[in-house]
């Protein structure tokens, strides 16, 4: 069993945190956070999944299985984030465009 899993596990707490303050900005600002949440949601099934699989993976296997495991643990959760703030830049910037109309 490879070592990066504190690494691995310190990209999520970093990515559900980014994730948190999304949906804090929005219901703070008042405005509808549900895209937010489906996205957090899809993150923490991905999550739970990929978690899975690396607990349950034996220990002497093949290290390709080992490096697509990890990969999906950065790569996938990255991009629902990486999606959830580009939503919210547009939105930013829509909301902004109509206030200045």
């Amino acid at each position: 069993m490879p070592n990066d899993l504190p690494q691995l596990l310190f990209l999520q707490v970093v990515y559900i945190l980014i994730m948190a303050l999304i949906i804090r900005y929005k219901l703070k600002k008042g405005q509808s956070a549900i895209f937010y949440w489906l996205i957090a949601a899809l993150y923490l099934f991905v999550a739970i999944c990929l978690l899975h699989e690396y607990i349950t993976m034996p220990t002497i296997g093949e290290g390709g299985t080992w490096f697509a495991i990890e990969m999906y643990g950065m790569f996938v959760p990255g991009l629902l984030v990486g999606a959830a703030l580009i939503a919210l830049f547009v939105d930013y910037v829509r909301r902004d465009f109509k206030t200045k109309r």
